[in-house]
């Protein structure tokens, strides 16, 4: 993605290789809040919190009896983000393309957003 500067110049952000060494973590539970703007009465931000929680291991025959016991399961946290308003909207964008690149879904592509086909990867 392009990143305006104060001066509305557009510059290219850059990904460094070190990227490819941060680990690859499942994720498959997302809180998302509104917070901020007390001023202006709009939020200004948003709080997005990504977890992961495993199935319970369960073995032997009773495995109905089991699952209704356990009642809840505990999600760990890996990620706690605030993005502004701006950014949030350019994630909400992104996130869908790639759902519509997956679903095979045509959507025409917005000014800023790059998807570089076929590993979805942006620039």
């Amino acid at each position: 993605m392009t990143e305006p500067s104060s001066s509305g110049i557009q510059v290219k952000a850059v990904w460094p290789q070190t990227v490819s060494d941060l680990p690859v973590l499942a994720a498959n539970q997302f809180v998302a809040q509104l917070s901020g703007g007390i001023s202006t009465g709009q939020p200004d931000e948003v709080l997005l919190v990504i977890g992961h929680a495993a199935p319970p291991i369960i073995i032997g025959d009773d495995v109905a009896d089991r699952l209704s016991q356990i009642g809840q399961i505990e999600v760990k946290p890996l990620a706690r983000f605030s993005i502004s308003r701006e950014r949030f909207a350019e994630l909400a964008d992104l996130l869908q393309r790639i759902r519509s690149s997956i679903t095979g879904d045509e959507l025409t592509q917005s000014p800023g957003t790059d998807i570089d086909s076929p590993d979805l990867e942006t620039s």
